[in-house]
């Protein structure tokens, strides 16, 4: 134990001695590195509110860049939105989320955060994996076969059967379902999942926790001073 103390306490006075000297200034990480430090903590699934029934958005993965003479993080999030009305599935779709932030070391907690995160944009992405229920599929969800068969007239008539039989937020809420257009219904829950995506990404389940155990991490836990992203990397500065 002795002697393992005494080697660290050796191996920080020769750090100090080089960060003095200006031989060492910073450890830096690559976009590749960083990615593989978040692996580990996807997929992550957030509830969507849906007008009586589930929501979820599924973070999948992500790529980061660092542009050089920038001093944010660019993440892209590759996401699956779904949306179900009695455990069925009426909407399904990739989703390519853009966000931009700035890395927040917390001395205290010797853990690395992200700051100041600002939804760029939210794009569909056109795949064999979306789905989106037409209207007569969904009104088979809430009316019988055999009474809906004996509706006549146009599809307006068929919701208002419907809207008989269910609330009537959940009766407009899938009204955005009538001309099959997926971007209508990403519209709709637009603001929803910037704030699910702003809030988890700025939590303490995707911080970055120090680790005594690793000599770079233990070294910046004792003379670290703070993050930043410099010429495309992401760097530890001492």
């Amino acid at each position: 134990m002795f002697k393992s103390t005494h080697k660290l306490t050796l191996k920080l006075w020769f750090t100090k001695w080089f960060i003095h000297f200006k031989k060492i200034r910073y450890v830096e990480y690559s976009s590749a590195e960083i990615e593989d430090l978040i692996k580990p903590y996807l997929p992550q699934t957030l509830p969507i509110s849906v007008p009586r029934g589930e929501g979820k958005l599924i973070l999948l993965s992500t790529e980061v860049n660092m542009l050089k003479g920038s001093s944010l993080l660019h993440c892209k999030l590759l996401c699956s939105f779904e949306i179900y009305y009695l455990t069925n599935p009426i909407y399904r779709a990739h989703l390519l989320i853009n966000l931009t932030a700035k890395p927040d070391y917390q001395q205290q907690r010797h853990a690395v955060f992200l700051a100041e995160t600002r939804i760029v944009n939210i794009r569909l992405v056109k795949d064999e994996y979306s789905i989106i229920k037409d209207y007569k599929s969904l009104l088979l969800l809430f009316i019988p076969s055999q009474v809906l068969s004996l509706v006549t007239g146009t599809m307006k008539n068929a919701f208002n059967l419907m809207s008989s039989t269910v609330p009537i937020e959940m009766n407009d809420y899938l009204k955005l379902y009538i001309d099959g257009s997926k971007q209508r219904v990403l519209d709709y829950h637009q603001s929803q999942l910037e704030k699910r995506v702003s809030e988890l990404v700025q939590s303490e389940s995707l911080c970055y926790q120090m680790d005594e155990n690793i000599w770079q991490e233990w070294v910046f836990i004792n003379l670290g001073k703070n993050v930043v992203v410099e010429e495309g990397k992401l760097r530890f500065k001492l």
